[in-house]
């Protein structure tokens, strides 16, 4: 399952290296007992609507790089949802921890850990 977020996650982000010209990108993981999730959020040109539309109705209208993040999200039980417009894209994977093989757990001290945690965005200039 780890490998699984990992290339999905890569592939995520080659593509906002390659297509949306963005140089900066919100990664957010979470986890919790019934899912694990990552949202990666760039701030580029965004895909036209009616691809996104296409995508999200018939899973065609993308390269394969699209196709195949949410196959592979397909094969764990979990999900691929892509959001876009003018402002940039957001791509959020979700895997349920019943559908996985590894059990979703929170460290003995959860209560100091946050269930999302943002990774660091550099300063904008």
């Amino acid at each position: 399952m780890e490998l699984a977020f990992f290339r999905v996650l890569q592939e995520a982000l080659t593509n906002v290296h390659r297509y949306s010209k963005s140089s900066v990108v919100d990664v957010v993981f979470g986890i919790d007992a019934e899912e694990a999730f990552f949202t990666a959020r760039d701030y580029g040109r965004g895909f036209p609507a009616e691809i996104v539309k296409r995508f999200r109705e018939h899973g065609s209208g993308v390269g394969v790089g699209l196709s195949g993040m949410r196959e592979r999200m397909k094969e764990l039980g979990g999900s691929l949802e892509l959001s876009s417009d003018a402002q940039g894209t957001t791509v959020r994977v979700t895997v349920p921890g019943s559908k996985s093989q590894t059990r979703w757990t929170r460290p003995a001290d959860s209560a100091s850990v946050p269930t999302t945690t943002p990774v660091a965005r550099p300063p904008q200039k």
